[in-house]
């Protein structure tokens, strides 16, 4: 059972990392094709028998949810003057991403295109972005993660800070 303290919070992540509904997971765990799959819990035990979940962690993907982009690390070397970043899109088919590095009076310091990797089981895609020597890392407060559809159209875009993220 999913935790219902609220002490504690409860979540539950797809593909990437990505944030899933509890429809979207009883549904996906109904279908016949996910037989096999390998979900990941985390929680507390009550008695022998009884687990509340706090965390839960699967590949499923919502289909029925807007594209979502996901970040598993960041990893920021001031020294070496390197940033890199490592996550997932969740609906990825015709899309393109993109990363843009701002300081902080909101400036773009740099900017890329990242490609993805398909992932054939998931149907997501993963991406391992690298930046080095192309800005002052020192610098860096923000950074954005957009997809662009064929069109040239965003369809999605995640952003964090630094400090958040560190």
């Amino acid at each position: 059972m999913m935790n219902q303290d609220p002490r504690f919070t409860h979540e539950i992540l797809g593909f990437g990392g990505i944030p899933l509904s509890e429809t979207a997971l009883f549904a996906a765990l109904a279908d016949p094709v996910n037989a096999g799959a390998v979900v990941a819990l985390v929680g507390h035990m009550v008695g022998d028998k009884f687990m509340m979940v706090q965390w839960l962690e699967t590949d499923f993907i919502d289909g029925t949810a807007p594209v979502h982009i996901g970040v598993e690390r960041f990893r920021f070397r001031d020294k070496s003057n390197e940033i890199r970043i490592r996550g997932g899109v969740d609906q990825p088919d015709g899309l393109s991403l993109h990363i843009q590095f701002m300081d902080v009076g909101g400036g773009l310091l740099h900017e890329m295109q990242e490609p993805l990797i398909p992932d054939p089981l998931t149907g997501g895609a993963q991406f391992s972005a690298r930046t080095r020597d192309d800005m002052n890392v020192i610098d860096v407060h923000t950074i954005s993660l957009y997809c662009l559809d064929g069109s040239g159209n965003e369809v999605a875009r995640s952003t964090y800070l630094r400090s958040d993220v560190e």
